[in-house]
């Protein structure tokens, strides 16, 4: 084989190997579980709060999907930010749960509707969502600081 022939051959080969290390699929493969931090319960509603640094918010990603609900909190440029005051109730108005966030949060709710109030700097933004079947994501965003 020419020395040419084995450059592009291994140039080929560097590049998938480089594809795949890189792919979200892989991370999630490669995350540890270990990495998630603890659950928690309050009022019954089970959550994990966390994903600062790297391993931790991979893991997280990767847990997601056990749960019925997934949060982030980040900065509008993608900056993710922890010390969110969320605050969550039913579709009377209960409070069904309220903590000081991480910029990840899982829990576990029952099926129904829920109003979330999420504040970050004294800024909140409030969502409703509906949780039954299907595993749902929220994302709150708020404006970089000055």
């Amino acid at each position: 084989m020419t020395d040419l022939f084995m450059k592009q051959r291994y140039g080929f080969a560097a590049t998938i190997l480089m594809a795949a290390l890189l792919s979200p699929t892989t991370a999630a493969i490669a995350a540890d579980p270990s990495a998630v931090p603890p659950a928690q319960t309050q009022n019954g509603i089970t959550y994990v709060t966390g994903g600062i640094g790297q391993p931790e918010s991979t893991a997280m990603e990767s847990a997601a999907s056990q749960y019925d609900l997934m949060m982030t909190f980040a900065r509008d440029d993608g900056a993710f930010v922890s010390d969110v005051q969320v605050s969550i109730s039913d579709q009377q108005g209960a409070p069904v749960l309220d903590l000081v966030s991480g910029p990840i949060l899982l829990i576990d709710l029952p099926d129904g509707t829920y109003k979330i109030q999420a504040s970050f700097e004294g800024t909140p933004k409030i969502r409703t969502v509906t949780v039954g079947a299907r595993h749902q994501r929220l994302a709150y965003t708020w404006p970089k600081g000055e």
